[in-house]
């Protein structure tokens, strides 16, 4: 299991379009990708839409991602790099 965090930039946080966008990545790994907000008990599938928006992650949090599977370190490798460009 691949743990990281992100601290988002985006101005909308983790709303619809960027949600969207992060679910549609998350879905192109084979791996399983959990997403939570820092501190928070609450976390969801980052491959749903609603899942990820029902978090209120908003600018400025923090995101922790959790990538299991065969394949976790190349797609936690590449959920980074879709954070650092997209969020």
């Amino acid at each position: 299991m691949q743990t990281f965090e992100y601290t988002v930039t985006d101005p909308v946080g983790l709303h619809a379009r960027p949600a969207a966008n992060l679910s549609r990545a998350a879905a192109e790994l084979a791996s399983t990708v959990r997403v939570a907000k820092k501190d928070a008990t609450k976390d969801a599938d980052a491959k749903s839409m609603l899942g990820v928006m029902g978090l209120g992650i908003r600018t400025g949090d923090t995101a922790v991602f959790t990538v299991a599977g065969e394949t976790e370190e190349a797609d936690a490798e590449i959920l980074q790099a879709f954070c650092a460009a997209e969020l």
